[in-house]
């Protein structure tokens, strides 16, 4: 009721007072007065034409409700009559984020060259009619995908570049970053529509490529796919960057290619598709990884950019919160996918530090010329691989040049030694492969290999 809402203004008159360090009680100096009207305007005007105040203080929420309540509407009156009423006005303190995000913004007009209108206009443009699902875009993922799902299967790297400049979902990704910075839910909607359509009619492709493929194993480039890392976030995250820059300054389109080879969209789709139909689930799985990261990282690059190059949201309260929202949680799922793509760095990094050596030791390379000149056998050329640490045992390859093979003795000796100075308790696995050289100097392409186990 009214005479509810007067006694609430008079309580927050008082606290407002007393923080002042001002008493409220103090009637001589001090009159509590609550008008309760949803005529902003004429209150102001009815307290002038009193003639009882000098002063007039208004509290402001914002500068928007400043310009829009009292500088344009007030009576000029008000102000340039015989004895005018001095009006100020106080507004609560600014945020910590309110205030970081103006220096933020500050700075960025300092530094950056940012976007005019006319750029602004025309990059949105661009970007909402490219980033349409139709039948351009649908015949174009169809065909980009087909030339990767080729490569891929004849281990072809240049085949699958050339499908990364065709394939048109760079678009709709930089569309996504450009909505997410204007607050702009329409063509976000249709840009993830598109991501989505793309997504599946290119596993659908690389399905129907896998069945009628005649292989029956992935090939190197398929197998790629399949182990993302953190540094494949790192690179999408930059191409994101590099992307939206080019395509908000047409004079830099032709970098744009670049970009589409370096960070690789269709080629991770097809990659799923093949997998699937070969029954390499965990293959597939990593490809999926593998395009997530992407998408997640580009449109967060591509974000990033358009907000340093002048783009700003929304003012609008609704538009503001699913911008927050989804920034949130795109952050949110960037950070979720660090934690399997970082797995492949940190057993690395376990490997170098807390394993031994990958080399072959000195003394075992000295060990194995001994017994090979004890056998008869020729080990100028004798070359060892890094070795491998897995799980329960220590992988051991060398390379020998020799007229015959080693017996059995001779390989039964190099296991014992292995197993002497590597493994401890783990065992070793030994794989020695011989180049068979005849006589007349000529090499043979026939290799002989053996492969040996035991435990210390």
């Amino acid at each position: 009721t009214a005479q509810d809402g007067e006694e609430v203004g008079k309580r927050i008159l008082q606290r407002n007072l007393r923080e002042a360090d001002i008493d409220p009680g103090d009637e001589q100096h001090v009159q509590l007065q609550v008008v309760n009207s949803d005529q902003f305007n004429q209150v102001i005007a009815h307290l002038a034409e009193e003639g009882k105040h000098d002063l007039l203080i208004i509290g402001a929420s914002n500068s928007s409700f400043l310009r829009r309540r009292l500088f344009g509407t007030v009576p000029n009156r008000l102000l340039d009559s015989d004895d005018p009423l001095a009006v100020a006005v106080m507004r609560s303190g600014r945020s910590l984020t309110h205030r970081l995000r103006n220096r933020v913004e500050q700075f960025c007009r300092l530094r950056v060259p940012q976007l005019a209108r006319e750029e602004r206009i025309a990059l949105f443009e661009r970007l909402h009619t490219q980033s349409r699902w139709s039948f351009d875009f649908m015949v174009l993922i169809l065909l980009s995908t087909a030339i990767a799902a080729l490569g891929l299967i004849q281990n072809s790297t240049a085949v699958v570049i050339g499908a990364m400049l065709v394939a048109p979902l760079m678009t709709p990704l930089l569309g996504a970053g450009l909505a997410l910075v204007q607050g702009n839910f329409p063509l976000m909607r249709t840009c993830f529509r598109s991501i989505l359509f793309g997504f599946v009619a290119a596993v659908g492709v690389g399905a129907a490529a896998g069945l009628l493929a005649p292989i029956t194993e992935l090939t190197a480039e398929l197998l790629n796919r399949g182990g993302p890392t953190l540094l494949d976030m790192g690179v999408a995250f930059l191409s994101g960057i590099a992307a939206s820059y080019c395509i908000a300054r047409p004079t830099l389109s032709s970098a744009l290619a670049g970009v589409a080879i370096a960070a690789a969209l269709v080629p991770p789709i097809a990659t799923v598709g093949i997998s699937v139909a070969l029954g390499d689930r965990a293959n597939a799985q990593g490809a999926s990884l593998l395009f997530t990261t992407n998408v997640v990282a580009i449109i967060l690059g591509a974000a990033l950019n358009f907000y340093v190059a002048g783009i700003r949201p929304s003012k609008e309260k609704n538009s503001r919160l699913w911008v927050t929202r989804s920034l949130a949680g795109l952050i949110l799922l960037l950070a979720l996918l660090v934690v399997p793509l970082g797995s492949t760095v940190v057993s690395k990094l376990a490997d170098r530090f807390f394993h031994q050596p990958r080399r072959v030791p000195i003394e075992l390379k000295q060990e194995f010329e001994a017994i090979f000149e004890s056998a008869g056998l020729d080990h100028s050329k004798l070359r060892f691989a890094p070795l491998q640490f897995e799980a329960d045992q220590i992988r051991l390859r060398c390379f020998i040049e020799a007229g015959r093979e080693p017996s059995s003795q001779t390989l039964k000796l190099l296991a014992e030694k292995s197993a002497l100075m590597l493994a401890g308790d783990l065992a070793v696995d030994i794989e020695l492969i011989t180049d068979l050289v005849v006589r007349s100097g000529a090499r043979s392409k026939s290799k002989a290999e053996s492969n040996l186990k035991d435990k210390n």
